[in-house]
């Protein structure tokens, strides 16, 4: 897959993205601590049940953790790739792969040819690739 691809594949599911990192975040690290341990049901000695379980339970949660980390980045990068744009370009953006319009559409919205939003286009990709959005692909993909 070429850079041009990924970066319009995390356009495309920027909103899918956004949102799941949100839904994460809310569902899979509330506060929390560790439950608290009756030594006294335990017996005499250390029991490698007990720190089985806490280690356990701190490896899971870093795994959690791991996966909304970087779901946050990759919609941070991606947010910063498109301020990075102007004004016009945040439109086409917004336009082809938010709104799902045709590049034929977008031209008619922002008062330019088909051909002229193709251009823009192939601008705005590469824009995004010079400042480092491909990096968002990375965190997006191994989540």
């Amino acid at each position: 897959m070429t850079n041009k691809e990924k970066i319009e594949e995390l356009l495309k599911n920027y909103r899918k993205i956004k949102h799941k990192a949100k839904i994460l975040i809310i569902t899979e690290c509330p506060e929390y601590s560790l439950p608290a341990i009756d030594y006294s049901s335990t017996g005499s000695g250390e029991s490698n049940e007990i720190y089985s379980k806490v280690e356990d339970f701190v490896v899971e949660k870093d795994d959690q953790e791991s996966e909304v980390r970087d779901l946050i980045r990759a919609r941070d990068i991606i947010k910063a790739g498109i301020d990075s744009l102007t004004v016009e370009q945040k439109r086409i953006v917004g336009y082809l792969y938010f709104e799902g319009k045709t590049q034929l559409e977008v031209g008619e919205r922002v008062g330019c040819s088909e051909r002229t939003i193709k251009t823009r286009k192939t601008e705005i990709l590469k824009d995004l690739e010079d400042v480092g959005m491909v990096k968002a692909y990375e965190y997006w993909e191994g989540e």
